[in-house]
C-alpha cells in the first residue's frame, strides 16, 4: 500500500494542492520573515538556497524574487510542474531550479551541489518518523556550506493539545468541500487525520476522495534534539516569523541552525 504521503500529494495533488494554492499570499508573508533570519546569518541576496520539499514553490518564487537562487526539491512531479508554470508567471524561473526528489535521498538527488543555506518549511517533517527527519536533517548539513544555515518551519504540538480541534470543515472554493477528522494519539505525538474531499452540486456533496495520514507531531525540545544530533548548532529559535519566542501561544516552531562543521 502506499504511503499517505503519496496517496495526498501526488494521486491527490490536485486537491491538496487548492491548499497550496490558498497559502501563497501567506508565503510572500512568511518570506520577510525567512530573509531576515537568512541576513542575520550572512545568506544575502544572490545566495544559493535549497528549498525542500519545495510543494508549489510558495516559498523558492517568492525569495527568487528577492534575487536569491533557488533550487526547489519535491517528490510530486504535478506540484513541480505548477512550480515551474508559476515562476515562469513571476518572471524569476531563470532563479529558480525545480527538480523531483524525495527528501530522504537528497544525497542521491543533489550529490555534491553545495549551498548558503537550505530551507524545510510548512511542518514537512513527521511525515514519517524521528529517525527519518534526523537523517533528513544530517542529509541537508552535507549540503549547506560551512558556517550556512537551515531555517525548519513546524507544527508547536504544546500550542496544538491546547487548542486542539477534532474536526475542521473547509470551503475550499471551486465547489470543493473539505472535512478533517483528527485523534491526537498522546503516547506517540502522533496526529492521525482522515481527509475528505467533496464536490458541491446543488445542496448535495459528492465524495471525491478520503485519505488517512498519521504525522509526528514534535515539541521545541524535540526539534532541538533532532536538529542537534544531526550536526547542526542551534542560533535561535522562535514562534513565527515575525520573531516573537516560542510559547505555549504560538502555533509555529521556527529553528534557525547553523552547520559549524
Amino acid at each position: 500500500m502506499k504511503h499517505w504521503t503519496e496517496q495526498l500529494f501526488v494521486d491527490s495533488s490536485d486537491l491538496f494542492m487548492l491548499d497550496m494554492e490558498a497559502g501563497i499570499e501567506r508565503a510572500r508573508l512568511d518570506c520577510q520573515g525567512v530573509r531576515e533570519m537568512l541576513e542575520s546569518k550572512g545568506v544575502v541576496e544572490g545566495s544559493r538556497l535549497l528549498d525542500v520539499p519545495c510543494g508549489i514553490g510558495r516559498h523558492s518564487i517568492e525569495l527568487a524574487a528577492m534575487w536569491y537562487s533557488v533550487v526547489g526539491v519535491d517528490f510530486s512531479e504535478p506540484f513541480l510542474r505548477r512550480a515551474r508554470s508559476r515562476a515562469d508567471e513571476r518572471g524569476v524561473a531563470e532563479l529558480c531550479t525545480f527538480i523531483k526528489g524525495d527528501m530522504r535521498e537528497l544525497a542521491t538527488v543533489l550529490k555534491e551541489d553545495k549551498f548558503d543555506a537550505a530551507l524545510n518549511l510548512f511542518t514537512s517533517i513527521g511525515y514519517y518518523d524521528e529517525r527519518t527527519d534526523v537523517e533528513t536533517f544530517k542529509q541537508l548539513r552535507q549540503l549547506i556550506r560551512r558556517d550556512g544555515c537551515l531555517i525548519v518551519d513546524t507544527f508547536n504540538r504544546d500550542w496544538m493539545v491546547r487548542n486542539f480541534r477534532p474536526v475542521d470543515v473547509i470551503d475550499k472554493g471551486q465547489e470543493t468541500v473539505y472535512n478533517e477528522t483528527r485523534r491526537f494519539n498522546l503516547e506517540t505525538s502522533r496526529m492521525e487525520s482522515e481527509h475528505t474531499y467533496y464536490r458541491r452540486r446543488g445542496d448535495d456533496l459528492i465524495h471525491l476522495k478520503t485519505v488517512n495520514t498519521d504525522h509526528r507531531v514534535y515539541s521545541l525540545h524535540e526539534v532541538m534534539s533532532m536538529l542537534e544530533e544531526a550536526g547542526w548548532t542551534p542560533s535561535s529559535f522562535y514562534g513565527a516569523f515575525d520573531q516573537r519566542p516560542t510559547s505555549w501561544d504560538t502555533n509555529r516552531i521556527i529553528a534557525v541552525v547553523v552547520n559549524t562543521r
